[in-house]
């Protein structure tokens, strides 16, 4: 079984990279059993939502990208989330 460590540094690496079948598992059998942890996984959706959201405004103003350039930024911000 995996301590709380491992599972933060999981998760985190989880907005990185494809974690395997065997990593997401485990995750989720230790968020299960351990509210910390379900709640710092929690809060790092909330976060990665929050920036993304973030940027897709800030993208939405002028900040001299052209449009193709905005949509192309706009496509990868929402496939990530």
């Amino acid at each position: 079984m995996l301590s709380c460590k491992d599972i933060a540094q999981l998760g985190s690496e989880s907005y990185d990279r494809s974690l395997s079948l065997g990593e997401r598992l485990s995750i989720r059998l230790h968020v299960v059993r351990c509210r910390m942890c379900s709640r710092y996984m929690s809060q790092l959706k909330f976060l990665r939502r929050a920036c993304a959201h973030a940027d897709a405004e800030q993208l939405n103003q002028k900040s001299g990208f052209t449009e193709e350039a905005r949509e192309r930024i706009r496509s990868r911000l929402n496939r990530d989330k």
